[in-house]
């Protein structure tokens, strides 16, 4: 039986403490008090964690794009009937919402299986 997704998925909370602990552990305060140079004991420099806060924003952008096609995409299968393929369906929607094109015979609608 396949689990819930979505809000109904009691599993997700569970995400919470390592998503809150991954920005506690980022913020210079914290961090120097644990990260230290392994030989000297000196704290990581606070403009080498600002860089690396920095970089987690870099794919932003890509992943909020990604989302809003996975949303289009199962609003679409979870709709009224098509009379069209699934495959037929996620190339319209992956080249009308994605930044990156279709590529024949990749298990897409699989992947997406892997969230239920």
């Amino acid at each position: 039986m396949p689990k819930p997704g979505g809000t109904r998925c009691a599993t997700d909370f569970a995400e919470v403490p390592s998503i809150l602990m991954e920005y506690f552990a980022t913020d210079y305060r914290v961090i120097s008090q644990f990260a230290r140079h392994y030989e000297t004991g000196q704290p990581l420099p606070e403009s080498m964690v600002a860089r690396l806060c920095e970089s987690k924003k870099v794919c932003g952008a890509a992943d909020t794009q990604l989302q809003i096609f996975y949303a289009v995409l199962d609003q679409i299968y979870h709709g009224k009937p098509q009379d069209r393929s699934t495959t037929e369906i996620l190339k319209d929607m992956q080249q009308k919402f994605y930044g990156l094109p279709y590529t024949p015979n990749t298990p897409w609608v699989g992947y997406l299986e892997s969230y239920r």
